[in-house]
């Protein structure tokens, strides 16, 4: 088999393990990024209501058993996160259950994704992520993960979330990717918060621009009492399809 390069050079075309370190440490910090980006999607389709749980996939017309593949009780959103009683020794396990029963009195998907956020959002969201995919695993037949391991896999997530965080402040200076448009007759919706560790308060937007970068609708509002920048993060993702609901572009 031909050899072929498996790192790139320096910019000034040099080559040396401090170069190959470099790369290595960059696809891992890329690697945690595209993990948060997941967390967060899957946040905002918990607020759409628009996972794949059975009661969705019911809906959507096909046959199929609607029974919860860990505890064979009816699933739904609030069921799968909250309710399924596996999941309730998880984030008991955590020292979350109070955080737990707060969404329990939520009256829709988004209400009930903000409450779980406004305390401890990144155990919190990491601990949705560890969850769906061990329920994802149960689901395709495989054998049920025990409590110990999804709580080691949401410690893992809080462990790389702390780590981009780090990550950012060392690098002050990367530059940000430029906006690009949306294809034509396409919206495209960008959001971002701001956060304030020391007094526990954050602030969001959004734009909607079209394709050819005008604005159709725009938002910002102001948090108290978040817990980390996280949780202000998720809020700005959420805000943008809630005031699309209220008013349809």
């Amino acid at each position: 088999m031909e050899d072929t390069v498996a790192w790139h050079f320096d910019p000034k075309g040099v080559f040396s393990v401090k170069s190959a370190y470099h790369v290595i440490e960059e696809k891992e910090v890329q690697s945690k990024a595209k993990q948060r980006e997941a967390e967060l999607e899957q946040a905002v389709r918990l607020a759409k209501n628009s996972l794949p749980w059975r009661k969705n996939i019911q809906r959507r017309g096909m046959q199929i058993d609607t029974r919860c593949s860990v505890c064979w009780r009816l699933e739904d959103g609030g069921h799968c996160f909250v309710k399924c009683k596996f999941v309730k020794h998880c984030w008991l396990a955590m020292d979350l259950g109070g955080v737990r029963t707060k969404p329990l009195s939520a009256l829709s998907a988004v209400q009930m994704v903000a409450m779980v956020l406004d305390l401890h959002g990144v155990e919190n969201l990491t601990l949705l992520w560890a969850w769906w995919e061990a329920r994802n695993k149960a689901n395709c037949g495989e054998q049920k993960r025990s409590t110990a391991e999804v709580i080691h896999k949401a410690a893992l997530l809080v462990q790389d979330a702390n780590f981009l965080k780090k990550e950012g402040t060392c690098h002050p200076n990367r530059v940000s990717p430029r906006w690009k448009p949306p294809p034509t007759n396409k919206l495209k919706i960008n959001c971002d918060g701001a956060y304030i560790d020391s007094m526990k308060t954050g602030g969001w937007g959004f734009v909607v621009r079209d394709h050819v970068g005008h604005g159709v609708l725009a938002g910002a509002g102001r948090l108290e009492g978040v817990a980390d920048a996280l949780s202000v993060e998720c809020h700005a993702c959420l805000a943008a399809p809630e005031k699309i609901a209220e008013k349809p572009l």
